[in-house]
């Protein structure tokens, strides 16, 4: 049987297996997750008794090998695949992704030979030095492509070290691009403008220096609207700092987003919204009557956190490059 068909065949059952992560603190029940398309193919070989074959070993063999020197790159950046003398061999990147910004992955390819082409993605489970690799048992898996995907990101709620391993299986011949970069992870909250409206930012002295700036203020005409940034409950309320205010929470995420100096807010009373939904209003409220009007947006998450590089516009990458010219032969 042909590699192709044997891998289709049997993906159709190794779908349905999952991996063990360990057991949850105190109560002793076993957290599982889907296996990932690359675990999948692997189960496969193992259960067609393929592992035994020493080309099957040394492709299995890599796989662990490239996560633990992964090659470091910056974003945006394209990766391209040198030729099809690349079949079978893992590639891993090593890119440090700023607390607030989205790791964006897109994977193209030219291929000569079908089968598939696996992409995961691994966090670090603890911030490595600057120039360092961290080490393969701090890795855990957090995305892998699909089947049918070209496109796949992640999240940075903290700075994280992130390897991307992109592993053609025995089957698949060609060359491929990797596009990488950094995407806002927040929409902006002010209707209209971009990050180029914030004028005051996050930590800058307040009050002769008794107390610091729990947030960004972001400039715009009175009456623009505000937006949620979340799904989520938004409680309207006031005070005497912030004036005329709004709380969104993010239950699912533990995370609390603030909008200060409203004019006016979009309802009185606590309602369920949606990203997008309209909240306010901007103002000048409270402590800000004597200063044109601005939203105050500040972001809680275990403490206040600079919400700038949450909102910062897309990375612009360069063209697409060429991939190279394959032979089928």
């Amino acid at each position: 049987m042909g590699r192709g068909r044997l891998w289709r065949r049997a993906g159709l059952l190794a779908v349905l297996a999952l991996v063990l992560e360990g057991c949850a603190t105190g109560g002793g029940w076993l957290r599982l997750r889907p296996a990932s398309p690359h675990e999948q193919y692997v189960a496969m070989l193992e259960r067609t008794r393929r592992a035994a074959v020493p080309e099957v070993d040394a492709w299995i063999a890599e796989a662990a090998t490239a996560l633990g020197a992964p090659q470091a790159v910056t974003a945006p950046r394209h990766l391209v695949s040198s030729t099809a003398s690349t079949r079978g061999r893992a590639a891993a990147f090593l890119v440090q992704v700023p607390e607030g910004r989205r790791l964006a992955l897109d994977l193209r390819s030219q291929v000569t030979a079908p089968g598939p082409l696996f992409l995961d993605v691994f966090a670090a489970e603890d911030e490595a030095p600057a120039g360092q690799r961290p080490p393969p048992d701090s890795l855990e898996r957090v995305a892998s492509l699909g089947p049918d995907a070209l496109s796949i990101s992640v999240d940075a709620r903290r700075a994280t070290s992130y390897v991307i391993r992109v592993h053609p299986s025995l089957e698949w011949a060609g060359a491929y691009v990797l596009t990488v970069r950094t995407q806002a992870s927040l929409p902006f909250p002010v209707q209209g403008l971009t990050a180029r409206a914030v004028q005051s930012r996050f930590g800058v002295a307040r009050d002769a220096g008794r107390r610091e700036h729990e947030g960004i203020d972001i400039f715009a005409p009175r009456g623009t609207p505000v937006l949620a940034v979340v799904s989520g409950i938004a409680q309207p309320s006031s005070n005497g700092l912030g004036g005329t205010v709004m709380w969104l929470h993010e239950p699912d995420a533990g995370r609390t987003f603030y909008y200060a100096h409203l004019d006016r807010q979009a309802f009185t009373e606590p309602r369920r919204v949606v990203a997008g939904d309209v909240l306010g209003f901007v103002g000048n409220t409270g402590n800000a009557r004597t200063t044109a009007p601005h939203l105050h947006f500040g972001l809680y998450d275990d403490g206040p956190r600079d919400p700038l590089p949450y909102v910062q516009p897309d990375d612009v990458v360069p063209p697409l490059p060429r991939l190279p010219t394959l032979s089928t032969q």
